[in-house]
C-alpha cells in the first residue's frame, strides 16, 4: 500500500524513537509497529451500521475525528491523482458523534455482490456478504486505517469481539490474504493473516 497519511521521520531521529515509545504506551504494540514501518495510522471506535458486502462496511464512529482525518487524506489523494472520489458519499460528517465512513477492509477481496455491473455479482459474493453481515452487523468495532484506496475509501482493519474482519473472512474461505498492493503493514497482523490463509486453503 502507498503511504497517504503522514510522513514519518527516520527512526535514527531521537524524537522519532520517543514517538514510537509513546505509541507503544498509548495505543499498543500494533500501532507502534505500523508507525515504525513508516505508516500513518488513523484509529477510532464505532459501530457497524451497514455491511455492504464481504469486504466493505459503513461504520458510525463514536468521534468525528477519524472520519475527518481520513477524509482529509482522501482529499489530498483526490487532488494528487485528479480523480473525483464522491467523498460526500464515503465520508458523512453529521455531527461530533454521528460521523460515518465507508470502509474497505484491508488485504482481502471477496467476490462481488453489489457491483454496479450486475454481471460481476455472483452467488459466492452474496454468500460472503451474508456471512460478514451475520458476523459483524451492529457490532461495536475498533478501526485502524492505513491508506486511502483507488476509489477514495479508507483501507482499514475492523476488529470486533468476534474477531478481526479480514481474518474471519479468510478463515471461512471467502477470500485469500491479498498482497497485490502490499502486505499488511503490521508484522503481527501479517503473520496472522498468512496463518489464516494457510489453514483455510490447505488443499
Amino acid at each position: 500500500m502507498k503511504q497517504l497519511f503522514v510522513n514519518t521521520p527516520k527512526l535514527t531521529d531521537p524524537i522519532s524513537g520517543l514517538i514510537v515509545s509513546l505509541l507503544l504506551i498509548i495505543f499498543g504494540a500494533e500501532t507502534a509497529q505500523a508507525q515504525s514501518a513508516g505508516m500513518g495510522v488513523i484509529e477510532g471506535t464505532g459501530v457497524i451500521v451497514d455491511v455492504v458486502d464481504g469486504d466493505t462496511a459503513r461504520v458510525q464512529m463514536y468521534s468525528s475525528y477519524p472520519v475527518e482525518a481520513a477524509k482529509l487524506q482522501a482529499q489530498k489523494a483526490e487532488r494528487r491523482y485528479q480523480r473525483n472520489y464522491d467523498l460526500a458519499r464515503i465520508y458523512q460528517l453529521n455531527g461530533p458523534t454521528t460521523a460515518t465512513m465507508l470502509i474497505r477492509v484491508a488485504n482481502i477481496d471477496t467476490a462481488e455482490s453489489v457491483h454496479p455491473d450486475a454481471h460481476k455479482n455472483s452467488q459466492a459474493g452474496r454468500k460472503a456478504s451474508d456471512y460478514a453481515s451475520t458476523a459483524f452487523s451492529g457490532e461495536r468495532v475498533d478501526v485502524a486505517c492505513y491508506d486511502v484506496g483507488y476509489y477514495g475509501r479508507p483501507i482499514c482493519d475492523i476488529q470486533s469481539q468476534g474477531g478481526d474482519w479480514a481474518e474471519v473472512m479468510i478463515k471461512a474461505g471467502y477470500t485469500k490474504y491479498e498482497t497485490e498492493y502490499g502486505r499488511h503493514p503490521v508484522p503481527f497482523r501479517h503473520k496472522r493473516l498468512v496463518n489464516a490463509q494457510e489453514n483455510a486453503f490447505k488443499n
